[in-house]
């Protein structure tokens, strides 16, 4: 079995600590994919910009759905 690299997408084996494609590190199968159980719109933007920490600046969030929500974010390293 093995689950999704939450960067690029690649699959990565159950048992690997990082991921071949791209190199992130991927120990427990749980922080691969990114699933957040809350109603809470301000925790919600709280954790995405904890994870994107030192890559994106997240500003907002601009819409949600049933299959998401989209956030306004700025890449840092442009």
């Amino acid at each position: 079995m093995s689950v999704n690299c939450f960067r690029c997408g690649a699959a990565i084996p159950e048992d690997a600590r990082f991921c071949a494609s791209c190199g992130t590190q991927a120990t427990d199968p749980h922080e691969a994919t990114v699933l957040i159980e809350t109603e809470d719109p301000e925790a919600l933007l709280n954790r995405v910009r904890m994870v994107l920490a030192g890559e994106y600046d997240v500003e907002r969030e601009l819409a949600r759905g049933g299959m998401g929500v989209i956030f306004k974010a700025t890449e840092v390293g442009l």
